[in-house]
């Protein structure tokens, strides 16, 4: 009665309560098996150029050994890879802050 008299009932207080606290979670669990799909992308989208080259390496070794022995194909190799590490962070950057 002096629950009533005070502010409302408790149980009532408290399943509300548990309401959202279940639906936080339900949310939370909800985001994790979305953000799954982006890091199967962003694991394929890291794993392609070293299988594109070893592929390239079997099939004309001429023309993959020019990237590793030509000057300028060593440039395009650290450009790429620079550009593959900065396109696999951002990735990163972008689940994380979608999770938070």
């Amino acid at each position: 009665m002096l629950q009533a008299q005070t502010g409302g009932g408790l149980a009532e207080t408290l399943d509300n309560l548990a309401d959202l606290v279940r639906r936080s979670l339900a949310l939370r669990k909800r985001a994790i098996a979305l953000t799954g799909e982006a890091h199967a992308s962003a694991w394929i989208l890291g794993v392609l150029p070293f299988v594109t080259f070893g592929t390239l390496l079997l099939t004309s070794p001429d023309y993959a050994g020019m990237l590793l022995t030509d000057r300028s194909g060593q440039q395009v190799l650290a450009a790429a890879m620079v550009l593959l590490l900065l396109g696999l962070f951002s990735m990163r950057l972008l689940i994380r802050r979608s999770l938070a």
